[in-house]
C-alpha cells in the first residue's frame, strides 16, 4: 500500500455488516455479564444499572432506513454513541477496489478525508457536528449506484455517557469475530502505523500512537476519553500500554477486541524449543473477574494489559506446530491477501514482527514493512530483508501467522479448532506453504515473487 494516506483510492467489499452506535443496550446487557472466576468456575453476574446503556453496534443494512440497500461497503461510525454538536467519522472497510465514490448524508455529499490499501481498503469520512436525531448515510458511486447504507443515533448534548464497568469482566461479549471485523482489524492496524516512504524511527510508547487521533481511527470510540493523554492525580484514566516484541501483538488485539465487545483468549506457555514449539498451559480470556474491584472500564483495561497480558506472553508464545488446534495463530499462505496488516512474522530465534503495510520502493516494486516491540517500550519500524526476517528451513513453528479466531462458548472464550471455520472467519486459509522450501533463498525467492506479481487491481464500478 502506499505510505502517504491517499483520497483517490476506491474500496468495496463482497461481504458487509453495517455497525452503527445506537441506544439499545449490548446484546450481552439484558441477561448479565460473564465472568470467570479464578478457580475456573463462570457463573452470571447482573451488570450495574447504568443511566444510558454502553455504546452498541447492530447490523443495519437490511432493516430500517437501510433496507435492501446493496451490501459493498462496510461502514463504521465513530464514536459508537455521539452527542450532539461532536464531530463524527465513518470508517470504511473493502477488500477489493471500486471507483472512488462519495457519502451521502442529509443532502451534502462527501469525500473521503483520507484513504489507505489495499490489503484491506479503508477510507475515512469527516462529519461535522451533527444535529440530535436519526442519520443516514449512504455510500454511492459518481453514478448513483448504492455501495451501503448505515443509520445511527445522535444524542442530544446534555445526555450523559456511562463510565463504568459492565459486570465483574474486563468487558462483556458482546459479539463475535467476523471476516469484516477481520478486514477492520487490519485496516485498524494499518492506518496505525502509516509511515511516508524512507521513514526510519518509531514511537517511544505504544499508546503514544493510540493516542494520536490521526493515527488511530477508533480514538475515544467509547466516547469515554479513553483515548486521550494521561491526566492528574484523581482524574479519570486515559489508555496506558508499553509493549515489547512478544506483547505488542496481543496489546493490539486486545485493544481492538475490548473496543468492540469481541471475545479475546490467550495461552501461557513456556519458551520451549524451536523445533517442538512451545508448551501451553493456562488459558486466559477478558472474561476473568480478577480485576472486578476496578470500577472504571479504561484502569480495568489498563490493569488487564499490564498485570494479565503483558506478564502471560512472550516472544516464544505464538511459536507453535501448525496441527496445534489451540494455539493463538495458524499459518497463512505466502500470498499478498494473507501477508496483511496485522499478520505475525515469528522469528525462529525469540523475536516478533507485525506486519504493518506493503510499501512502494524507489525501483517501482512492493515491499513487506512492519512494527516491533522493545524491552524499553519503543516502537520501531521494519522493512522485509532476510535480516529483519530470518527464516531457516524445516522449522514449522515460526513464520507468517495470523491469529486464530476465538468464539464465546457458554462462560467460557474457545478457539476455532475447525480449519473450514477459520478459514470462513477470517477469509485466511491455513497453509504450511511457507515451510516447505529447502532452502532460506528458496523462501526470499517466493516471497520476491509474491512482491512482484502483485499489481492494485483495476477499480470497479
Amino acid at each position: 500500500m502506499k505510505s502517504v494516506l491517499r483520497t483517490a483510492a476506491g474500496l468495496g467489499s463482497l461481504v458487509v455488516v453495517l455497525f452503527v452506535a445506537g441506544t439499545m443496550a449490548r446484546e450481552a446487557g439484558s441477561s448479565g455479564a460473564r465472568s470467570v472466576a479464578s478457580g475456573g468456575v463462570t457463573g452470571f453476574r447482573p451488570p450495574p444499572a447504568a443511566p444510558i446503556p454502553p455504546p452498541a453496534i447492530r447490523s443495519s443494512s437490511g432493516q430500517g432506513e437501510c433496507a435492501g440497500t446493496p451490501e459493498r461497503v462496510a461502514l463504521f461510525v465513530v464514536p459508537f454513541l455521539p452527542r450532539e454538536g461532536e464531530p463524527v467519522r465513518l470508517i470504511g472497510v473493502s477488500r477489493e477496489p471500486l471507483e472512488p465514490f462519495m457519502l451521502e448524508e442529509g443532502g451534502r455529499r462527501i469525500a473521503a478525508a483520507e484513504a489507505w490499501g489495499p490489503g484491506p481498503y479503508g477510507w475515512e469520512f469527516r462529519l461535522d457536528a451533527l444535529a440530535a436525531g436519526r442519520h443516514v448515510a449512504r455510500a454511492a458511486t459518481a453514478a448513483g449506484d448504492a455501495l451501503g447504507c448505515v443509520s445511527w443515533t445522535v444524542a442530544e448534548a446534555a445526555a450523559g455517557r456511562s463510565r463504568a464497568a459492565v459486570g465483574d469482566v474486563v468487558w462483556p461479549v458482546a459479539r463475535a469475530w467476523s471476516a469484516t471485523f477481520e478486514d477492520l482489524y487490519s485496516v485498524w492496524v494499518a492506518r496505525l502505523f502509516a509511515v511516508p516512504e524512507g521513514f526510519r524511527g518509531g514511537w517511544h510508547r505504544l499508546h503514544a500512537v493510540f493516542r494520536d487521533p490521526e493515527r488511530n481511527v477508533l480514538h475515544d470510540a467509547l466516547g469515554w476519553e479513553e483515548d486521550g493523554a494521561a491526566t492528574g492525580r484523581g482524574g479519570p484514566s486515559a489508555i496506558r500500554a508499553r509493549a515489547d516484541c512478544g506483547d505488542l501483538p496481543y496489546t493490539l488485539r486486545a485493544y481492538f477486541a475490548w473496543k468492540f465487545g469481541l471475545p479475546f483468549r490467550f495461552q501461557r506457555c513456556n519458551r520451549g524449543n524451536a523445533l517442538a514449539g512451545a508448551e501451553c498451559y493456562e488459558e486466559r480470556t477478558n472474561l476473568t473477574d480478577r480485576f472486578a474491584a476496578i470500577a472504571d472500564p479504561v484502569e480495568r483495561f489498563n490493569r488487564f494489559l499490564e498485570a494479565w497480558v503483558v506478564p502471560g506472553v512472550h516472544s516464544a508464545t505464538p511459536r507453535t506446530l501448525p496441527e496445534d488446534e489451540a494455539s493463538d495463530f495458524y499459518p497463512v499462505e505466502l500470498s499478498r491477501a494473507a501477508l496483511r496488516p496485522g499478520t505475525v512474522y515469528v522469528w525462529p530465534y525469540g523475536h516478533l514482527l507485525v506486519v504493518s503495510d506493503w510499501q512502494e520502493d524507489a525501483a517501482g516494486g512492493l515491499s513487506l514493512v512492519a512494527v516491533d516491540g522493545h524491552p524499553d517500550g519503543t516502537v520501531t519500524f521494519k522493512r522485509f530483508s532476510p535480516r529483519n526476517f530470518p527464516y531457516l528451513p524445516g522449522l514449522r513453528t515460526a513464520g507468517f501467522k495470523a491469529f486464530r479466531p476465538v468464539v464465546a462458548v457458554g462462560d467460557a472464550v474457545r478457539p476455532v479448532d475447525d480449519l473450514g471455520r477459520v478459514s470462513q472467519t477470517t477469509g485466511l486459509p491455513f497453509s504450511e506453504e511457507q515451510y516447505r522450501f529447502r532452502r532460506s533463498a528458496d523462501f526470499y525467492r517466493a516471497m520476491a515473487q509474491v512482491s512482484s506479481l502483485f499489481v492494485p487491481e483495476e477499480p470497479r464500478s
